[in-house]
């Protein structure tokens, strides 16, 4: 019965492709990141991020700005970073407009 109920679940997926979307909406990936990153497992937390920000999540591009500008291994890290930054601002994420007021100007 349970696997009837599965075998279900993808056929409505596939025929339906953005409920895909909602069932495994940007929200998911993103707190699924949180946790990678609260263990300090930050390849993985990236790649959740990267999949949320995709889907449209704000706050997964605050925190891939956030990991970029704080742990470049390069200036072209950074650079991402404060781009991922503008891009959660511009979203309305009152946090990523403060960093971005904090930087310094050339």
């Amino acid at each position: 019965m349970f696997a009837g109920f599965i075998v279900t679940i993808i056929i409505c997926l596939s025929i339906y492709p953005d409920h895909y979307n909602n069932v495994f909406g940007p929200y998911v990936f993103l707190n699924r990141g949180v946790e990678y990153a609260k263990k300090e497992d930050y390849k993985n937390a990236v790649k959740l991020w990267e999949i949320a920000a995709q889907k449209g999540s704000h706050e997964a591009e605050y925190n891939l700005g956030l990991y970029y500008m704080r742990m470049p291994t390069s200036l072209k890290d950074f650079n991402l970073g404060v781009s991922f930054m503008r891009k959660a601002a511009a979203g309305g994420i009152d946090d990523a407009k403060d960093v971005l007021e904090k930087l310094p100007t050339d």
